[in-house]
């Protein structure tokens, strides 16, 4: 609050308002004078962001003036306020610019309070400035989170002996979501294909063992962090990517920058993660673009499914962003089913897969098996010609997947036929040595 001295003297206020509206007032103790209306502008606006933390903001760059309209007799008082709310974390820099001379000195307020008033040995004269610079406040987060609609603060001043008006007596805070982004973008939908050597997620030898999930991006989009002058940045934790979806057919998801393809083996600057059946998270990230790849595990044919790509960043001011895509299902181009099978003795019945090829092209069939006691194997069985059928026996599979893998009748096991034709239709089921045959579920299927 400034001081008064005198019948003649008046006391002139800029309040301020989270709307950022400036009224000027003035009362008299003394007889009616003239307004002499001096003008008080803030230059090199700042924007702070929602997401400020707590603590000190400095207004980095910004100066207060307050410049005369006429001539002021020396002995007056000068008083710059901040909103309710908002306080001075530290006394600032003060001075004359032009047209006046003589001491300025800190009479109340200040550090810690939400007014600074000044004592001015010096005569004003008209067109003469006094400035404010290096000016540090607190409480800035907690005024803006009490106004939420508030695009501007404002800073109010008053001036003995004459009104004040405020040509941009404002500072902005931009109505920001986030002082960064973490932005994922799925891969293409992926087709495992058999037959032409098409994006493959299979295993075995021959096979493609890679596939591209998506990328994600960090980067600032705008704002500044607590010092009021630099972006917004990374923490030291990084961001991190987290993939879901059906991986139990994954050993390895990698995140690289600087690449936009995927490779069998992730390259050297690359953070890997292993993966769950359903998820996996790769950390440590800084502010980049990368491709996000898996690799599969080299027994396993996966699943159709749809994957989700999530990027999280936590910033230097605290701040959490999460950006989530879903995308990159994978499907099958040619026909898929799994059948149970059970090896008997040589005079039993004996499990078969019957295929159908009614295609005008020869189709070669992936199996994966896996055995009822855990062991899994992955191989590839001969052409099936077009227009031909087979049935697949036990024999069958152990020459694709190389071993002796269904030995005797205790051998049990679920096996997983992938053909590179939809044409393709296949079925289990069970011959006798004597002749006869048994269906287990005559209907064929894709």
């Amino acid at each position: 609050m400034s001081k008064l001295h005198g019948a003649s003297q008046k006391r002139l206020l800029l309040a301020s308002t989270g709307l950022g509206t400036v009224l000027t007032t003035m009362s008299f103790l003394g007889a009616t004078q003239s307004a002499l209306a001096s003008t008080l502008v803030v230059t090199s606006l700042n924007t702070f962001v929602r997401q400020l933390s707590t603590g000190n903001v400095s207004l980095s760059g910004t100066t207060v003036s307050l410049t005369a309209n006429a001539s002021t007799a020396s002995g007056n008082f000068i008083t710059f306020t901040m909103p309710s709310g908002i306080t001075f974390a530290a006394n600032p820099s003060v001075g004359f610019s032009t047209g006046a001379s003589g001491a300025v000195n800190l009479s109340t307020g200040g550090s810690g309070s939400q007014s600074i008033v000044y004592a001015l040995s010096a005569t004003f004269t008209s067109g003469s400035t006094f400035s404010l610079s290096g000016i540090q406040i607190s409480g800035l987060q907690t005024y803006i989170t009490t106004n939420s609609t508030a695009t501007v603060f404002n800073i109010g001043a008053t001036f003995t002996n004459d009104t004040v008006t405020a040509a941009t007596a404002s500072l902005s805070i931009a109505n920001l979501t986030d002082a960064a982004s973490a932005t994922p973008a799925a891969g293409a939908a992926q087709t495992i294909d058999v037959a032409s050597g098409g994006t493959r997620w299979v295993s075995g030898t021959g096979t493609a063992l890679f596939i591209p999930l998506g990328t994600v991006a960090y980067a600032n989009i705008g704002g500044n962090d607590v010092s009021g002058a630099s972006a917004v940045s990374m923490s030291p934790t990084g961001g991190a990517i987290t993939v879901t979806g059906p991986l139990s057919g994954v050993s390895t998801l990698y995140a690289a920058a600087g690449v936009t393809t995927c490779a069998t083996a992730a390259p050297s600057n690359a953070f890997s993660a292993t993966p769950s059946a359903t998820a996996g998270t790769i950390t440590g990230l800084s502010l980049s673009t990368f491709q996000v790849c898996a690799i599969a595990n080299g027994s396993t044919i996966l699943q159709n499914g749809t994957m989700s790509v999530r990027g999280t960043l936590t910033t230097t001011n605290s701040q959490s962003v999460t950006g989530t895509t879903t995308g990159n299902a994978v499907g099958y181009s040619g026909s898929v089913r799994t059948v149970n099978f059970f090896v008997g003795t040589s005079a039993s019945y004996q499990s078969y897969a019957y295929a159908v090829n009614s295609s005008t092209s020869a189709s070669t069939a992936l199996v994966s098996v896996r055995r009822s006691d855990g062991a899994t194997a992955i191989g590839t069985l001969t052409s099936l010609a077009a227009g031909t059928s087979a049935l697949y026996g036990a024999a069958d599979v152990n020459t694709a997947v190389g071993s002796t893998f269904l030995t005797n009748s205790d051998s049990r096991a679920q096996v997983t036929f992938l053909f590179g034709s939809s044409s393709v239709k296949l079925t289990g089921l069970l011959a006798n040595p004597g002749g006869s045959v048994t269906t287990m579920g005559q209907t064929f299927s894709d």
